[in-house]
């Protein structure tokens, strides 16, 4: 869970601050709104057209890595 904590609220960050570089403040007001859409399509984006795969990375990788991790952790733990 400190995974989803801490990779969650820090991938939305960086993905808006992102769409605000490339749309201004409506494209981050329309991204804040389609949030899911963001999530998704933002890091792919910073990946291919700029060139920076860690919003990728960051977006994709802490949520399956922390996934991965639950269910560890559910498996351990069941009765």
């Amino acid at each position: 869970m400190i995974i989803f904590a801490v990779t969650g609220p820090w991938a939305v960050y960086l993905e808006l601050n992102i769409l605000f570089y490339i749309a201004g403040f409506w494209g981050l007001v329309v991204g804040f709104i389609v949030l899911p859409l963001t999530f998704i399509a933002v890091p792919w984006y910073a990946g291919i057209e700029m060139g920076d795969w860690f919003p990728l990375l960051l977006t994709f990788g802490g949520g399956i890595s922390a996934l991965i991790f639950l269910v560890i952790g559910i498996f351990l733990f069941e009765e």
